[in-house]
């Protein structure tokens, strides 16, 4: 099953084909997936509290190895594009001029991510390059590493 299949998986567990990015999910979600299941680790206000609350989770306790496949992150926001010099945005994605609500569906193995963007106008774009940058990258990544035998 590759990375994409991952997030395709919890993508239709979670019902994200079918749902409205304009409307702000009241939480993140960090879950787990193995090959029959997804499971939901922890919740947050935001990505980054949900990351950290994964980390303190009994579910993610120090040494903890599951037999998941990947973890990943649910959440919902703000995209902008970005600069095509491949510079960092100058402000916030929410106060860019073209940004656009935006579901994000995303899943981490050890070495790999593949993303699922839905956008408020019904435009989707999977991501399955495999490499994933940034801050949230960089955490699920570690997350990753912590719980992934």
């Amino acid at each position: 099953m590759t990375t994409l299949d991952l997030a395709r998986k919890a993508s239709d567990h979670f019902g994200q084909a079918g749902q409205d990015p304009a409307f702000e999910m009241p939480e993140a979600i960090i879950f787990g997936v193995d090959g029959e299941e997804i499971f939901v680790l922890t919740c947050g206000k935001d990505i980054y509290q949900a990351i950290e609350l994964a980390h303190r989770s009994p579910a993610v306790a120090v040494d903890y190895k599951s037999d998941y496949l990947a973890v990943g992150a649910f959440t919902s926001g703000w995209a902008a594009p970005i600069p095509k010099d491949g510079s960092e945005l100058t402000v916030p994605p929410k106060e860019h001029p073209d940004a656009r609500r935006v579901t994000l569906l995303t899943v981490f193995t050890k070495t790999e991510a593949a993303s699922i963007v839905q956008f408020a106008d019904g435009e989707q774009f999977t991501d399955e390059d495999g490499e994933a940058h940034g801050a949230l990258a960089d955490a699920m990544f570690n997350l990753a590493h912590r719980v992934l035998a």
